[in-house]
């Protein structure tokens, strides 16, 4: 990943809103159809997918990309988790009743959890990113680097703006720079990627999910997303 010495915009960030402490009660009965969730799986991580069918009982799924060997079977317990833009979690614990390399039927056990991060922002503001494509549709995208800056950041994940063809189910590993000297590194993948024409160019406005962020990283995220500094 090429980083140089940047830094945040001389903006300060705005909150929108601040969420109240953690809940419980089910957003509603089972996830819905359109809607884009990742599958956790403990020997693979999370798998993006799609919810193509859905009711109470039973969801159907298309994986982000052909997942082969697969990394579960018939009968096999996954957990379902979907992130809103206000970076609520909402979970459905699962069981994989039938499953190819990219299609998947699972059968919801429970009517899901949601869980929501105490004092989570999503704040409008421009952070510099540095960019790796780590998987991606077009394969000949996998292992470019590029660097551009957030149009918003919260503790669930980002929007930014690129010309490159990006598509939903990529993923990226980010180093998101506050300042020269305070970085912090992150996995995720792209939930939607929207093409818009802008002075007679095509540019995708890209909105990304965290897969991974470590704890410590968390807190500083948090740090910045509350007072515009990391410590």
């Amino acid at each position: 990943m090429s980083l140089g010495n940047q830094g945040v915009s001389n903006e300060h960030p705005q909150p929108l809103e601040e969420e109240p402490e953690t809940s419980t009660s089910s957003p509603c009965a089972y996830p819905r159809t359109g809607s884009t969730i990742s599958i956790h799986v403990k020997s693979k991580g999370e798998l993006p997918a799609s919810v193509t069918q859905s009711s109470p009982n039973e969801v159907c799924l298309e994986l982000a990309r052909p997942v082969w060997p697969l990394p579960f079977r018939k009968g096999s317990r996954v957990r379902i988790k979907y992130w809103d833009e206000g970076a609520i979690a909402y979970f459905w614990e699962a069981k994989i009743l039938k499953a190819s390399k990219r299609n998947v039927v699972a059968k919801l056990l429970g009517g899901g959890i949601t869980v929501q991060r105490r004092q989570s922002y999503r704040v409008r503001t421009q952070v510099r990113l540095a960019c790796t494509i780590i998987d991606a549709a077009d394969h000949y995208l996998v292992g470019e680097e590029f660097k551009c800056k957030t149009k918003d950041i919260s503790l669930g994940g980002l929007t930014f703006e690129t010309y490159l063809p990006l598509d939903a189910g990529d993923r990226l590993a980010m180093r998101i720079h506050f300042s020269s000297s305070n970085q912090i590194d992150v996995v995720g993948w792209i939930l939607r990627a929207t093409p818009i024409e802008r002075d007679g160019d095509v540019i995708n406005t890209v909105a990304v999910q965290f897969l991974q962020c470590e704890a410590k990283d968390q807190n500083h995220l948090l740090r910045f997303l509350a007072h515009g500094e990391v410590y």
